[in-house]
């Protein structure tokens, strides 16, 4: 039985006894908060600070020279993390709401496939929980496709943001990404678009 919150002020703290299973999935939501709201503002001025009150900026001019060799990746299928797709963290995040994937027909390997989101929401975090990760279980419904999540090629431009997107899955919605991964002579790809 879980009592109930402490209220102090006009604040109320959840009870002492919340199960734990419960303060996991809490938390993987705070996670997905900050890394949607917070992360982008911290890649945007953290550069400015580096730059002008640290001695680091060598760190950003090396980042500028990878980011410029590898500024084509999103537009060439992105290169997925297997490890940070799996993590358990997106599990307990799907789990919160809960998000699922309910498959409703069968779909062939031998093709490449084009697939609608919706609805788009906000953030389109339902799309990213159920295709960019393993959370809601796309590799044991779809076990031969490899998915990517398009978005808009504007989500590529902030810093460290590109790379954990890239590390997702995430490939750049433009006509040039979608043609590049789709016309792949490798059958089984899978572009999710959210529409």
């Amino acid at each position: 039985m879980v009592e109930s919150p402490t209220k102090v002020g006009r604040v109320h703290f959840a009870p002492l006894n919340v199960p734990l299973q419960r303060r996991l999935q809490t938390f993987a939501a705070f996670y997905y908060s900050f890394m949607t709201f917070f992360f982008p503002l911290l890649n945007i001025f953290l550069p400015f600070y580096i730059v002008f009150y640290t001695s680091y900026w060598w760190v950003l001019a090396i980042y500028a020279i990878f980011y410029i060799y590898d500024y084509q990746t999103p537009k060439r299928g992105g290169r997925p993390n297997r490890f940070l797709q799996e993590m358990t963290l997106h599990k307990w995040f799907a789990e919160y709401f809960p998000i699922q994937l309910v498959k409703t027909a069968e779909v062939k390997p031998n093709h490449n496939y084009l697939f609608g989101y919706h609805p788009h929401g906000v953030i389109s975090i339902g799309a990213l929980t159920s295709f960019g990760t393993a959370a809601a279980g796309v590799s044991e419904k779809f076990p031969k496709l490899k998915f990517r999540l398009a978005t808009l090629g504007g989500n590529f431009f902030l810093p460290v943001r590109r790379e954990y997107l890239i590390a997702f899955g995430l490939i750049d919605c433009g006509r040039e990404s979608l043609e590049h991964v789709l016309s792949n002579e490798e059958k089984g790809q899978a572009v999710v678009l959210v529409i």
